[in-house]
């Protein structure tokens, strides 16, 4: 698995990363077990955007348009370093 989305939000933890067209569920091994609920419903929010909607997540050329990372932090949110997170929140 790459690490690369992972890594550059935190390179002193160990992340394990779970891969998807549109998105990467970053996560440590404690967290193992909550990435297939995390994909439900990220698959759910991707389906409702493109049905409901009508969102077309890749652009003229077929590529995708973005990519998210989802990070299943291992510590506390008063020590996550939300700064990195590039919207400033959580």
């Amino acid at each position: 698995m790459a690490q690369d989305q992972c890594s550059a939000y935190d390179s002193r933890t160990q992340w394990l990363e779970a891969p998807h067209e549109n998105y990467s569920i970053c996560y440590t091994a404690e967290y193992a077990h909550d990435v297939p609920f995390v994909e439900k419903w990220i698959d759910h929010s991707e389906a409702l955007l493109l049905d409901k909607y009508g969102a077309d997540l890749r652009d003229a050329k077929g590529r995708t348009r973005l990519h998210m990372n989802v990070m299943l932090l291992p510590y506390s949110n008063e020590q996550a370093n939300v700064g990195r997170t590039g919207f400033y929140c959580c």
